[in-house]
């Protein structure tokens, strides 16, 4: 179990974008230094300011291995392996579709990928970060954030996209069972709309959003049952039967489901866990 894991929302503008910023204490013991945990997708984009460095490894069949300090991790549509060396200092962690309004449209970039901060920030990120790593008041890194991605969204000034919203949230409220035909005759957008407006803003076709979410929500019920039963949470969650269910564990994460129960995730069980 995480330790001290703690989370802080912002003021309702960022709050409909930034689902919180959070730290925990786990990865900080000596007994858990280094140690490589399973990170499934699990619907979040992370901003991680850390003093130290994370290995990623994408486990996609590539080997590809990624050590930053700082960075953004996009959103996931395959499994990782990370390991922690250091401390992660505060994370901000975006709504999946809340990324959009702070940075160019290039959404599609970040998708599975672990982006130095100035990249896709800029310098002035660089103060943020000193700010943080130099404050020693919890709620004072807090307001530091706060304060850095209300000026950015004032700044950039992105007008949001009230229909890309609307569908968006159709699909997490419907917990990916929508249909994308009858959402598209819903709002009177063409599907060829509804494929643009999701791979700008999100990076992600409409399909395999509401696979993700579908996703997350099944992995959710798999860490919150005391008693694992995976054929009533693949008929709970949609899937047609026991091996549509392995077949899409397997995409997502390369792991079946009793394979996935039993690798190393604690690193994820506040995000599969809180109500």
């Amino acid at each position: 179990m995480i330790n001290e894991y703690q989370e802080f929302k912002l003021n309702s503008i960022l709050s409909r974008y930034i689902d919180c910023v959070w730290t925990e204490s786990y990865t900080k013991r000596p007994e858990n230094k280094g140690r490589t945990y399973l990170v499934a997708p699990d619907n979040t984009v992370e901003l991680i300011f850390t003093s130290g460095t994370l290995e990623r490894k994408i486990k996609d069949g590539l080997g590809k291995v990624e050590v930053l300090g700082s960075h953004l991790s996009g959103l996931k549509t395959i499994a990782q392996d990370v390991k922690v060396d250091g401390e992660m200092n505060l994370s901000v962690r975006f709504k999946p579709h809340g990324l959009y309004p702070f940075i160019k449209p290039r959404l599609q970039e970040t998708i599975n990928q672990s982006i130095p901060i100035e990249d896709l920030f800029g310098k002035d990120i660089l103060e943020l970060e000193s700010k943080l790593f130099e404050t020693n008041c919890l709620l004072d890194r807090v307001r530091h954030i706060e304060a850095y991605f209300m000026k950015r969204l004032l700044t950039l000034n992105r007008q949001a996209d009230a229909t890309f919203d609307y569908l968006i949230n159709r699909i997490v409220d419907g917990r990916g069972a929508h249909r994308i035909l009858d959402l598209a005759e819903e709002t009177g957008v063409t599907i060829k709309t509804f494929e643009r407006k999701f791979l700008l803003n999100l990076g992600v076709s409409p399909k395999q959003c509401g696979q993700l979410i579908r996703l997350f929500h099944t992995l959710k019920a798999t860490n919150k049952a005391s008693q694992v039963n995976l054929t009533s949470i693949a008929h709970d969650n949609g899937f047609y039967d026991q091996m549509h269910f392995i077949k899409e564990m397997k995409k997502f994460t390369r792991l079946t489901p009793g394979e996935y129960l039993k690798a190393p995730r604690e690193l994820q069980m506040p995000i599969f866990t809180r109500n």
